[in-house]
């Protein structure tokens, strides 16, 4: 199995698990200005990080995407009042495009 078909099962495990909380931890630290990203890695598992914590001379085994925050009318309150389908599509195509500037071979 390719890394990207393995990075794509960690994902999709990500997803189903985790994704509200992590949307809604994301949408808390974009008030100060900071984001959280989910780092995927290709045996499958899956870690959340707060982005100060990853910086940028941080190397990734794996493959990270940031987490998009709730807008406007899609956040609220109340947790079950949440719309989170935006979050969902705008994190699909943070995804795809992780994926697409993926190099197999800077993975040494």
């Amino acid at each position: 199995m390719k890394a990207l078909d393995k990075f794509k099962k960690a994902f999709e495990r990500f997803k189903k698990e985790s994704l509200r909380g992590a949307v809604d931890s994301s949408t808390k630290a974009a008030l100060r200005g900071d984001h959280y990203v989910v780092e995927l890695f290709s045996d499958g598992p899956y870690k959340i990080s707060w982005s100060n914590n990853v910086g940028s001379l941080y190397f990734s085994r794996g493959l990270s995407v940031g987490i998009p925050i709730l807008h406007g009318d899609d956040d609220n309150a109340i947790a079950e009042l949440r719309y989170y389908d935006n979050a969902i599509a705008a994190l699909d195509e943070k995804f795809a495009e992780a994926c697409e500037n993926y190099d197999e071979n800077d993975q040494d």
